[in-house]
Parts: C-alpha cells; sequence; structure tokens
C-alpha cells in the first residue's frame, strides 16, 4: 500500500501560451580584439576562421564594449582577421561584437505519466501518439 505525502514545490516561474504565432529569438554574440588600431579604423582578429565567414557575415553590423558602432570594410588574408570602421575612435582594450539572432520555436509537449508499477520502460503515450489517461 502506497502511503501519500505532502505535495512538494518543483519549480516555479510564469508561463506563456506557447502560441506559434509569437516570434520567439535566441541571440549569441560573436567577439574579436582588435591588434591594430588607428583612430576609427580597428583590425579584429579571434571572431572567424577564414575568409568565407568574414564574407557572409560582411553585412551585419558590429559594436563594442564600450559603446562604438561599426561595420566590416574588407577581409584580411585568409584566416579570418578583417578590417572594421567605427563611428568613434576605438582603444586597444576595446571587445569587438557581432549579436547574431535566430528564430525558436516552440516544442509541441504531450502529458508525462510515471511508468505503471510492475512495467518497464513504459512511456505512457500509445503507438499512435495519443496520450493513455489512467483513472
Amino acid at each position: 500500500m502506497r502511503t501519500r505525502t505532502a505535495p512538494q514545490l518543483v519549480a516555479m516561474g510564469t508561463f506563456f501560451n506557447p502560441d506559434t504565432t509569437r516570434v520567439i529569438a535566441k541571440r549569441i554574440v560573436l567577439s574579436g580584439h582588435p591588434f591594430r588600431v588607428h583612430r576609427k579604423t580597428a583590425s579584429v582578429r579571434y571572431m572567424f576562421f577564414d575568409a568565407d565567414d568574414v564574407a557572409f557575415f560582411k553585412p551585419v553590423q558590429l559594436h563594442t564594449k564600450h559603446g562604438r558602432s561599426g561595420h566590416v570594410r574588407e577581409s584580411l588574408g585568409t584566416h579570418g582577421y578583417f578590417k572594421a570602421y567605427f563611428d568613434g575612435p576605438v582603444t586597444q582594450m576595446d571587445t569587438v561584437c557581432m549579436a547574431l539572432y535566430k528564430r525558436v520555436y516552440p516544442r509541441w509537449s504531450a502529458l508525462w505519466r510515471a511508468p505503471a508499477e510492475g512495467k518497464e520502460g513504459g512511456s505512457g503515450v500509445d503507438v499512435n501518439g495519443d496520450v493513455m489517461m489512467q483513472d
């Protein structure tokens, strides 16, 4: 016979309706370091691996940790270095960042049921994908 225990709080938070018309975006920030600086122009490294990556992300705007914004001018060599132009002077200790956004779709979920006693590895989901309800 099972003894009943008091319910325990497992999680806490807010719930948004999983509506597919709402846009959920995930942001990733690529960062690089300027290794040569001349006033508003900087040569940046450690952001990309090759010249093809620089050419692909050339239209995306850059920003620095100190608040400067700029864009990619040209690729330098074959190792992912590039020349960038900013709206103000850039310092050597600054960090150059590029924000990338990707749409994320909400997951369709099903009710989770613990496996019944005596059954090994029961998932609680029918072969057709329907969730089985037990009383």
